[in-house]
């Protein structure tokens, strides 16, 4: 249900057809009644020369996260809401997470994903903004340290940041009882903290502009839309030569 994780594309030069179709088979089900993704987009042969894996990575810990272990009885789902923030940050376990994350990197565990041209994703949550940051000090240590061929691909590794790419409900607290709208860091703001992150249009005054929690018809016509826009990515690497 949740949309606020970092995406990954690569793209390999191999015929893939079959591959294309289980990578993007996840999204197709989250989003079944999308015109771009029919049924018959999971049968039928796709013509292409390359292949494009789409990889998420779901954020470390967040301090959200951790409420479930601090909540007991009765209406539980109302005392997250009440408790929850807008736009939290990691908790600590998150960080050792990430920890985990920047060394599991830099020591060649995702060689085999750097090694193609790559490009990446994030979604505008503080929490996932803090988790492509500790991977992108991964990447880099990893190319510093290893001088494989991954690392001249991916010199000065920039992360996408994408207004729509957030989580089911948005960016929301509950006040006197009704869940009210937050924008969410800006484009300014965000571009600040993370100098090699860019900022796609969207975010000129935060990623969320809702007055309230995003509802659930909300939800699945923004997803609809990453559907297509995936879609979209899909069709151009299948143009595009990435040497």
């Amino acid at each position: 249900k949740q949309c606020s994780d970092m995406m990954l594309l690569s793209r390999n030069a191999v015929v893939a057809s079959r591959r294309v179709k289980s990578v993007i088979h996840p999204v197709y089900r989250a989003c079944n009644h999308s015109h771009h993704l029919t049924p018959h987009s999971r049968s039928v042969s796709i013509a292409i020369t390359r292949k494009l894996d789409l990889i998420l990575v779901r954020h470390a810990e967040s301090n959200n996260n951790i409420l479930n272990d601090l909540i007991s009885g009765d209406n539980v789902e109302e005392q997250l809401s009440q408790m929850r923030e807008a736009d939290c940050g990691l908790s600590p376990r998150g960080d050792d997470q990430l920890q985990l994350l920047n060394k599991h990197i830099a020591s060649g565990g995702w060689d085999d994903i750097l090694k193609t041209p790559t490009t990446f994703y994030c979604s505008p949550m503080l929490r996932c903004l803090e988790t492509a940051n500790a991977l992108r000090s991964g990447i880099k240590s990893e190319q510093s340290d290893s001088g494989s061929a991954s690392g001249s691909k991916h010199n000065g590794v920039i992360m996408n940041v994408k207004h729509d790419l957030y989580e089911v409900g948005g960016c929301y607290v509950m006040e006197n009882g009704t869940n009210v709208g937050r924008s969410g860091m800006a484009r300014a703001e965000v571009e600040a903290r993370y100098p090699h992150f860019k900022c796609l249009p969207g975010m000129e005054k935060g990623w969320y502009s809702r007055p309230e929690k995003e509802t659930k018809e909300e939800f699945r016509l923004r997803i609809k839309g990453i559907a297509a826009w995936v879609w979209s990515i899909m069709e151009e690497s299948s143009e595009v030569d990435t040497g």
